[in-house]
């Protein structure tokens, strides 16, 4: 019985020594993939403002384009409110005239 003890408590050493050495191997691995997710959000980033630095001159281009639009939009709203406005005011210089030649 003793000696089956004996062997019982030798497993039991050679599977803790396993473990240990496993489960180093585990902490080791979880260690670089922690290392490796902080590099790829590092690189996600730096990808991320390298496109947006990319897209600048794009985005400039249309904020240029959206506000000659609407500079567009205002000319021709005025266009249309001046030529509403421009029977009254042909009205008006008429009948200035023919006040002028009355007196």
């Amino acid at each position: 019985m003793e000696k089956l003890d004996a062997r019982i408590r030798n497993h039991d050493r050679e599977i803790e020594k396993m473990c240990n050495f496993h489960y180093q191997g585990f902490v080791d691995s979880i260690t670089e993939f922690l290392k490796v997710r902080a590099e790829a959000q590092k690189l996600k980033v730096r990808d991320f403002t390298r496109g947006k630095a990319d897209e600048g001159p794009e985005v400039q281009l249309g904020s240029e384009l959206r506000q000659c639009r609407l500079q567009q939009w205002n000319i021709s709203a005025t266009v249309d409110k001046l030529s509403q406005c421009l029977p009254v005011l042909e009205m008006e210089s008429k009948l200035r005239e023919q006040m002028k030649s009355k007196r």
